[in-house]
Parts: C-alpha cells; structure tokens; sequence
C-alpha cells in the first residue's frame, strides 16, 4: 500500500504504543476475525414477543465489522399454511442496535426493512463483501418452502451491518470494552403476522449470531476514520410519512449526517406493499432544488443496474429479483460503483446539515398510504475523512 496511505491512516489512527505513530494501515496491522455471538430460542405465540435474553450484549474483542444472524423457524404446518406479502420478514417485528449510552445506531426496524438494507446497502456480509445483486434470501443456506401438513424447519440470514468500507475498515464499531457494550434488541412477531393463513398452533424461532471482528493490533491502532478517539459510525435510520392519493411530500427529518442511501418503502392503507400505488414519477427535493426526478420505468432499469437485481427476469419479491413498493436512491454510486463495490467513490455521498430540507415529492399516489424512508448515513466527528481518497 502506497505510503500515503498508510500516513493518511496513521492520522487518523492516533499514536501507537509508546507514543510511536503507527506505519501500518489499520487492516495490515490487524486481523480479521469470526467469534460466537450468542445464541437464543424462543417460543412464537399469538402476540409479539422480546426474543429470549433479550437484549443482547455484543462481546468486547476489538471493533465489530457486522453481526451474522441465522434464524431458524420449526413448526408444523397445516394444509393452508402460507405466508403473507412479507413472506419470512415478518418474523422480525423490530430490530435495533443501541451504543453503550442507548442512542440508536440501528434504529429499531423491522424484518422487512433489514432485508431490504441487506440487498441494497452494499456492505460486507459475515467475512465476504457481495457482489452486485447479492440477496440473502439466495443463499444456498436458505429453506423457505412451506411443506403442507408436515414438521417444518425454514431457515434465512440476516445482517447488521456497520463497516461501510471494507477496504479500509472505515466504520467498525467499538467494542473494546467489556463494560462499555453495544446493545441488540430484537422483538419477534405474531404467528397470524408470520401466517395469516392457516396460522400453527405453536411455533419457535433460534438465532445463532456470529461476530465479525477487527482484531486490535499489537500496536493499538485504530480503523481509518477515527478522530480524536470518536469513531465514524454508520446511523440506519427510519421514517414513516403518510401521504395522500395523488399529488404529496413529505419532508425528512434524518437530517444532518452524510447519507449513503434512500430507500422508499410504498404501503397502502391495508399496510400491504404496492408497485402499483408509488408515484409515476417521482423526485427528491432539496433545499427547494429538483435533485433527483424519476420515472417508475426507468428508475427500475437503473436499479437493476446498479444492484444486479432483476435482470433475469425474476418477478417481484421473488429471490433476487426487484421488490414491490421498493425503490433506493444509492448517492454512494452516483459517482462510479456496483452494488457492493469497496472501491466505489465517496463523492456524491449526500452531505446534510441539521437545516437542511429534503422532501420526497410523489406526483401522482395511485392511493393514499405511507411512505417509509430508510434513511442510511455516516456520522463523523471529520467529513474529510468520508471524501478522502483513502475512504474509498
């Protein structure tokens, strides 16, 4: 590596041991690593449940890359069992990740979001970064064919996930101390949510969680981005407007850091996804200036370009194809980059300030409903360190 770099990197590391200025970059000096998290089982009723243990503590070993969760879900099924618009996302009724202190880092989401995060944010997955047009629901580990009146077992992944670069390591979390730990919690769903159809009499969910983890070097090192000991931290945060038929804006809140990604989540008045109802066209507004202006058809074909997804062919909410309701604005690729592209440039990253003023315009709802904003940013104590050649 260049030996700017690695000076960029001992900037922003600090000192090593001794007051010595470390020459290494942060992810030659340390290790990558994969440690048991936990794991939990619990039992699924006819209301939402806190999952056993509940909430987690993430273990102190060095700085947290992103969390693997495996969940598995037994039960028997009757001749009517099926999911519903959601499919196996249901399950999850709200996730979250809170710093030691309780401020969100994850703000609490649900199953639904967390997989649309997985498929469009383009981060590191356990110990590999995905390719372009990554979804998890295709992973090879994944069973999520309902057998009718027989015993189930279904399985899915999930990721929480922090790093957002990860060729320099740039926003790992620290959990470095075993008194200072981040939190996880995580609420599950009722089983007529899960199955409105032929519901099961009982069921029970396990989740075993592996960390992915930066290791502290020998020399005390820090990852790229670390300023004065506060950490560049990824923030997913989220929003849920309501928005009439027709012509609507709604104007964010999550202001203030610089966003990475938009992801528009259109539900009716049922709370059902629909293609249908999102507006054709569609526009980001910022500070009163026409930013980003949409047709559904294009926006589309843009998608599957940047994500890979649906290009084969795949129907909607079918296992690597596009989802109904769903539409992301990535900033992080407007500048060069697929998908998942560690190397992708920073530069049109969307920096914000606490006043400024984003409104998602729809011009043409084809009902009234609610617009759920996924909003996925960087908070930094440097900005610079975000645009820098060294952050990506």
């Amino acid at each position: 590596m260049a030996t700017a770099t690695a000076s960029a990197q001992s900037s922003a590391s600090g000192t090593g041991s001794g007051g010595k200025a470390t020459q290494l970059p942060f992810t030659l000096g340390s290790a990558f690593t994969a440690r048991d998290a936990f794991e939990s089982t619990t039992a699924l009723g006819v209301g939402t449940v806190n999952a056993t243990g509940f909430p987690y503590h993430i273990p102190s070993f060095g700085w947290l890359s992103n969390l693997e969760l495996e969940f598995s879900v037994t039960f028997t099924a009757g001749a009517t069992t099926a999911f519903g618009p959601d499919g196996i996302d249901a399950l999850i009724d709200n996730i979250g990740v809170r710093t030691p202190g309780g401020s969100p880092v994850i703000q609490p989401i649900d199953g639904f979001s967390l997989h649309m995060d997985n498929k469009f944010g383009g981060k590191r997955m356990g110990s590999s970064t995905p390719p372009a047009g990554t979804d998890p629901d295709s992973f090879p580990s994944t069973v999520l064919a309902i057998t009718e009146s027989a015993a189930n077992t279904l399985t899915f992944t999930r990721y929480l996930q922090f790093e957002l670069d990860a060729s320099s390591a740039l926003g790992c979390i620290p959990t470095t101390a075993s008194n200072r730990e981040f939190y996880i919690d995580l609420t599950y769903s009722a089983l007529s949510k899960v199955f409105p159809t032929g519901t099961p009499a009982a069921a029970s969910v396990t989740v075993n969680a592996t960390a992915y983890y930066w290791d502290i070097p020998a020399d005390n090192a820090m990852p790229y981005g670390v300023v004065n000991n506060v950490p560049t931290l990824r923030l997913l945060q989220t929003e849920f407007p309501t928005v009439n038929a027709g012509s609507s804006k709604s104007k964010s809140v999550n202001m203030g850091n610089i966003i990475m990604n938009h992801i528009l989540i259109f539900r009716d008045s049922t709370g059902a996804r629909s293609d249908a109802d999102f507006s054709d066209p569609f526009e980001f507004n910022i500070d009163n200036n026409a930013r980003f202006w949409r047709r559904k058809s294009s926006w589309k074909r843009d998608m599957a370009n940047w994500f890979g997804l649906g290009k084969n062919g795949q129907a909607l909410d079918a296992p690597g194809g596009l989802n109904a309701g769903v539409y992301v604005l990535p900033w992080r690729l407007l500048a060069g980059g697929t998908g998942a592209d560690p190397f992708a440039s920073h530069a049109q990253f969307l920096a914000t300030q606490n006043t400024t003023q984003l409104i998602a315009q729809g011009y043409n709802n084809g009902a009234a409903g609610t617009l759920q904003l996924l909003t996925d940013a960087v908070s930094t104590p440097n900005a610079a360190v975000i645009y820098s050649p060294y952050g990506g």
